[in-house]
Protein backbone atom coordinates (compact mmCIF):
# COMPACT_ATOMS: atom_id res chain seq x y z
CA UNK A 1 0.00 0.00 0.00
CA UNK A 2 1.31 3.45 -0.85
CA UNK A 3 0.10 6.51 1.03
CA UNK A 4 0.78 9.79 -0.69
CA UNK A 5 -0.25 13.40 -0.99
CA UNK A 6 1.44 16.50 -2.40
CA UNK A 7 3.95 16.68 0.45
CA UNK A 8 5.15 13.10 0.87
CA UNK A 9 4.95 9.52 -0.33
CA UNK A 10 5.26 6.64 2.13
CA UNK A 11 5.39 2.94 1.29
CA UNK A 12 3.97 0.80 4.10
CA UNK A 13 4.41 -2.96 4.43
CA UNK A 14 1.02 -4.43 5.35
CA UNK A 15 1.49 -8.14 4.59
CA UNK A 16 1.17 -8.99 8.30
CA UNK A 17 -2.48 -7.86 8.30
CA UNK A 18 -5.33 -10.25 7.58
CA UNK A 19 -7.54 -9.65 4.51
CA UNK A 20 -10.32 -8.52 6.85
CA UNK A 21 -8.04 -6.03 8.62
CA UNK A 22 -6.92 -4.64 5.26
CA UNK A 23 -10.55 -4.24 4.20
CA UNK A 24 -11.34 -2.35 7.41
CA UNK A 25 -8.32 -0.06 6.90
CA UNK A 26 -9.42 0.65 3.33
CA UNK A 27 -12.93 1.51 4.50
CA UNK A 28 -11.62 3.82 7.23
CA UNK A 29 -9.24 5.49 4.78
CA UNK A 30 -12.05 6.00 2.28
CA UNK A 31 -14.44 7.35 4.92
CA UNK A 32 -11.95 9.82 6.38
CA UNK A 33 -9.83 10.64 3.33
CA UNK A 34 -10.82 14.32 3.40
CA UNK A 35 -10.83 14.67 7.19
CA UNK A 36 -8.13 16.24 9.30
CA UNK A 37 -6.60 14.48 12.29
CA UNK A 38 -8.50 16.90 14.54
CA UNK A 39 -11.83 16.01 12.90
CA UNK A 40 -11.16 12.26 13.18
CA UNK A 41 -10.21 12.67 16.82
CA UNK A 42 -13.40 14.62 17.58
CA UNK A 43 -15.57 11.99 15.87
CA UNK A 44 -13.98 9.01 17.62
CA UNK A 45 -13.76 10.65 21.04
CA UNK A 46 -17.38 11.76 21.50
CA UNK A 47 -19.10 11.35 24.84
CA UNK A 48 -20.29 7.77 25.55
CA UNK A 49 -18.21 6.25 22.76
CA UNK A 50 -16.02 3.22 23.55
CA UNK A 51 -13.00 5.53 23.89
CA UNK A 52 -14.81 7.80 26.36
CA UNK A 53 -16.01 4.86 28.46
CA UNK A 54 -12.49 3.41 28.57
CA UNK A 55 -10.89 6.77 29.39
CA UNK A 56 -13.06 6.99 32.51
CA UNK A 57 -11.24 3.89 33.84
CA UNK A 58 -7.81 5.31 33.00
CA UNK A 59 -5.81 6.55 30.04
CA UNK A 60 -3.97 4.22 27.65
CA UNK A 61 -6.08 1.15 28.42
CA UNK A 62 -7.15 -1.24 25.68
CA UNK A 63 -10.63 -0.37 24.43
CA UNK A 64 -12.99 -3.30 24.92
CA UNK A 65 -14.47 -4.42 21.59
CA UNK A 66 -17.81 -5.11 23.25
CA UNK A 67 -18.27 -1.43 24.19
CA UNK A 68 -19.19 -0.84 20.54
CA UNK A 69 -22.36 -2.92 20.92
CA UNK A 70 -25.63 -1.12 21.41
CA UNK A 71 -29.38 -1.69 21.17
CA UNK A 72 -29.15 -1.75 17.35
CA UNK A 73 -26.76 -4.72 17.34
CA UNK A 74 -28.37 -7.55 15.40
CA UNK A 75 -26.53 -10.53 16.94
CA UNK A 76 -26.90 -11.55 20.56
CA UNK A 77 -23.91 -11.08 22.88
CA UNK A 78 -23.16 -14.81 23.18
CA UNK A 79 -22.93 -15.22 19.39
CA UNK A 80 -20.68 -12.18 19.14
CA UNK A 81 -18.39 -13.48 21.91
CA UNK A 82 -18.23 -16.88 20.21
CA UNK A 83 -17.31 -15.35 16.84
CA UNK A 84 -14.80 -13.01 18.44
CA UNK A 85 -13.10 -15.95 20.19
CA UNK A 86 -12.99 -17.92 16.94
CA UNK A 87 -11.41 -14.95 15.16
CA UNK A 88 -8.75 -14.68 17.88
CA UNK A 89 -7.97 -18.40 17.52
CA UNK A 90 -7.77 -18.18 13.72
CA UNK A 91 -5.43 -15.18 13.96
CA UNK A 92 -3.27 -16.88 16.59
CA UNK A 93 -2.62 -19.98 14.54
CA UNK A 94 -2.26 -18.13 11.23
CA UNK A 95 -5.39 -19.35 9.48
CA UNK A 96 -6.40 -15.78 8.73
Amino acid sequence: MIISNLNFCLKIKLDWLSPNELKVLEEVAFTYKYSTAQEMSEITHLKNTPWDKTKEKGMFLEIDYFLALDEDTILDIDTIKERFQLQKELLTDGRI
